[in-house]
């Protein structure tokens, strides 16, 4: 096994899905980098982690987020980062459940379609310290 050098996102007859794991949700550019490849929905399996970081990162990149996690909730989390279903923290199992609408096109009075509002407003040109090489 090796690191890989992007995040991506696959088609699958759910929609289009990509894969976060653990320790990469440290890290707001995972899920980014997910959602900009046109992923609809991020699975993340998680060790233990934030539950605030990943209703941040469904709401701040218009995806859902799916956590199945040891020592964190397991959750489902819509694009406007609330959580629609989730199970118990510590009790190792469970399943939290929820139906999802990618079709659905929740509008906001600011923005529109919340679930593109993210993208067609980003200002990557303003981004460089992001890329540039740690030194």
């Amino acid at each position: 096994l090796a690191p890989g050098s992007r995040f991506k996102a696959f088609d699958t007859p759910l929609g289009k899905i990509a894969i976060v794991i653990c320790w990469d949700t440290a890290f707001p550019e995972s899920i980014r980098c997910s959602a900009l490849e046109g992923a609809d929905i991020v699975l993340v399996p998680i060790w233990g982690g934030n539950e605030e970081q990943v209703r941040m990162a469904a709401r701040a990149n218009g995806v859902y987020v799916v956590t199945s996690s040891f020592d964190m909730k397991c959750m489902i989390v819509n694009p406007l980062g609330e959580v629609l279903a989730e199970t118990f923290k510590n009790l190792g199992t469970g399943v939290a459940t929820a139906e999802i609408d990618l079709d659905d096109d929740t509008r906001q009075p600011y923005a529109g379609n919340f679930r593109s509002y993210m993208k067609r407003l980003r200002r990557p040109e303003t981004y460089g310290p992001i890329t540039d090489s740690v030194k």
